[in-house]
């Protein structure tokens, strides 16, 4: 069993809804379950930023954009960029 998984959703970059991409966010599942969340979908980790290792975006051209998200290491909430 991988020990990350992720949840996604469609949206768009912009206001003008001219750039769609598929918005995602990876979490470690050992981790969701010590802290007992059932994952429903995106809003679970709306409530739960925390748990998110990696979050960002897939545009259709299969470019990926992602942060790191360093908070689960250090605790001061800080990101990096990956691409």
């Amino acid at each position: 069993m991988p020990d990350q998984s992720g949840v996604e959703k469609k949206g768009f970059l912009n206001e003008n809804k001219q750039k769609p991409v598929t918005f995602l966010r990876v979490f470690n599942l050992q981790e969701v379950e010590k802290k007992g969340v059932e994952i429903k979908g995106w809003e679970t980790f709306d409530r739960c930023p925390d748990l998110v290792l990696l979050e960002g975006y897939l545009t259709p051209a299969n470019d990926a954009f992602l942060k790191r998200k360093i908070s689960q290491a250090n605790g001061n909430g800080e990101t990096s960029d990956l691409r």
